[in-house]
């Protein structure tokens, strides 16, 4: 009777070296960055969008719409950015075998995360503008919702990675590339949100 291991290739599929990293780059980093090459890309054109109508518009924002203040947004803005070096801190934890530090600060950058969304929600309710308001306000809510979806993307693939640890054990220094890509797609997010605040937020307060 022939071992049901072994599939037609006479390889043991047990033996597979499923979610092992291999070299410097393996093929899901690669996967990784060319996802977030595509969508710098996005971002890139709707910030695009968003200088060119107001290059052509008589006035800004349209209709008289006030500019949303800088109150929230600054101290929301440190939130997010803090939040990256939370996470560097967790990866290097895990790489160091302080497992449990780990966890402590991978949940704190989901609180602040969730909590950068929680404030933004909270910001948009505050608005005197809708989306159907005007070109500006689908702008800003276009540029700012879709920022938003990928904060909570991201903390879904943080709280994911999280609990597959939690249940399995799964990751040490050598193995944890879902980690490492989880907080790489986190910092990309981090970043993406400087330069939205910067366009949405304080650029336009320096030129009213």
């Amino acid at each position: 009777m022939s071992d049901t291991r072994f599939g037609d290739s006479g390889l043991d599929v047990h033996a597979l070296p499923v979610g092992v990293e291999e070299g410097h780059r393996p093929l899901a980093w690669w996967g990784t960055m060319m996802f977030i090459a595509t969508e710098s890309t996005f971002f890139a054109a709707l910030l695009s969008s968003y200088f060119f109508v107001r290059a052509n518009s008589a006035q800004w924002p349209v209709g008289g719409v006030e500019i949303p203040p800088l109150g929230l947004a600054i101290p929301n803005t440190v939130l997010l950015l803090s939040s990256s070096a939370v996470a560097i801190a967790a990866e290097r934890a895990l790489r160091s075998g302080a497992r449990s530090r780990f966890h402590l600060l991978s949940g704190m950058v989901l609180v602040m995360g969730a909590s950068f969304v929680s404030v933004q929600m909270y910001e948009w309710s505050q608005a005197g503008f809708t989306p159907s308001t005007n070109v500006y306000g689908s702008l800003f809510y276009t540029i700012t919702g879709f920022h938003g979806l990928h904060v909570v993307v991201g903390l879904v693939f943080i709280l994911t990675v999280s609990i597959w640890d939690l249940r399995h054990a799964s990751y040490n220094a050598e193995r944890h590339l879902p980690v490492r890509l989880s907080f790489l797609y986190w910092h990309f997010v981090d970043i993406v949100w400087i330069f939205v605040f910067g366009s949405l937020y304080v650029f336009e307060h320096l030129a009213s």
